[in-house]
């Protein structure tokens, strides 16, 4: 038996894009507390994928329905509608809390939903890590995972990463306390 939940899961996802399971099961602790089941709507949140040839929309934020011209991307379901697109991108999804916007940039097809499975959410959530992993160091990548590579040296993102580091060091020597959320 694992360590902590979505031990295969998580060890599975963080090997197949190169990062340390630890680290995965840190962000997983902090973003959700291994609850697959989380989510969060984020009316804040202003990055949209639209339209077939899945372009970048950036709106105001806290918008409380979807712009002219916002058209659901091709990847969404096609019983979906553009209020309901609108509103599963502006939420956070499963243990990484893994946007929707986020998982339309990298190309998840179907229901947002979807992303409460934990092998989906972890692959996606791993990969937008990943990208930030290439181009940053690494406690810029963790906070740039949180609030966004913009916003990745103010106090809300080193703070984020601070915490997600003392987590990986916890759950690294067996002695962190794993909270698992209801």
């Amino acid at each position: 038996m694992g360590r902590f939940p979505y031990h295969e899961e998580i060890a599975q996802a963080a090997d197949q894009h190169g990062i340390r399971a630890d680290l995965i099961a840190a962000i997983v602790q902090k973003e959700s507390g291994f609850n697959t089941w989380a989510m969060r709507v984020e009316p804040g949140w202003r990055w949209f994928v639209v339209g077939d040839d899945m372009k970048p929309l950036v709106a105001s934020p806290g918008l409380p329905m979807p712009p002219p011209g916002f058209r659901k991307p091709i990847t969404a379901p096609s019983v979906s509608n553009n209020y309901t697109e609108w509103s599963h991108q502006r939420t956070s999804w499963g243990l990484m809390q893994v946007m929707g916007g986020v998982a339309r940039e990298h190309r998840h097809i179907g229901w947002l939903s979807s992303l409460c499975d934990p092998e989906r959410g972890l692959d996606v959530g791993c990969a937008h890590l990943g990208g930030y992993l290439s181009r940053y160091p690494e406690h810029e990548a963790i906070a740039s995972y949180n609030v966004g590579p913009g916003n990745r040296m103010g106090d809300t993102g080193v703070e984020y990463c601070q915490s997600v580091m003392e987590l990986e060091r916890m759950l690294g020597q067996g002695g962190g306390e794993v909270h698992v959320l209801h």
